[in-house]
């Protein structure tokens, strides 16, 4: 893990990480709600990004990795955990120090972020693994992160937000926040449930 990581080691990589910091240090200085969106669409995007590059590395390795003895289910958590808790802490460190800088209410999205991030980090991966086939793996062709991928993840990303919007005061959040967390671990499962047919395909 420790030699793929160096190996793998990439400024354009470290770019990415300062890019989802960076937009949400700027999202109180943002003017509108447009300005929003298009400010959250380009961090589910750059999660995404980020999201499949270990496991893509890892699949490129498919004679050795299908041999080790670890479940699907864990080796998913164990390998999404660290790029997932690094995207929630550098989002939410920016959020906060925007709302710091700029003298604005923090809002709800600092609720959602944990959820979200969940859901585009398990789906940007659900994406790669549906689309692998063992025998092109044993060849080290890995796919690439698809539009399709990243659409689908902000799609169902979207969705606790629009509740959020529409179902006002606590409870909205709340319920957004309750939903970005199902929707989360249903990306989860699907993730995991895809990893078990690599071999199928």
């Amino acid at each position: 893990d420790l030699l793929q990581s160096q190996r793998s080691f990439r400024f354009a990589a470290l770019a990415k990480w300062l890019g989802i910091f960076s937009v949400m240090l700027s999202y109180s200085f943002l003017p509108d709600f447009g300005s929003h969106v298009l400010a959250t669409v380009f961090w589910i995007i750059l999660i995404g990004q980020v999201s499949v590059v270990r496991v893509r590395s890892d699949l490129a390795c498919w004679s050795l990795m299908r041999q080790l003895p670890i479940s699907n289910q864990r080796y998913l958590l164990v390998g999404l955990s660290p790029v997932y808790l690094l995207a929630v802490l550098a989002s939410v460190i920016g959020l906060i120090l925007s709302a710091i800088i700029f003298r604005t209410p923090l809002g709800g999205l600092v609720v959602l972020i944990p959820g979200m991030a969940a859901i585009t980090v398990c789906m940007a991966v659900f994406d790669v693994i549906r689309r692998s086939r063992s025998d092109l793996l044993l060849t080290g062709s890995v796919p690439e992160l698809s539009a399709g991928g990243i659409f689908l993840g902000l799609i169902v990303a979207a969705v606790p937000v629009l509740v959020d919007a529409l179902v006002p005061g606590a409870f909205g959040l709340v319920l957004a926040a309750l939903l970005s967390v199902g929707l989360g671990i249903l990306a989860y499962s699907l993730a995991v449930h895809s990893f078990r047919y690599i071999d199928t395909s």
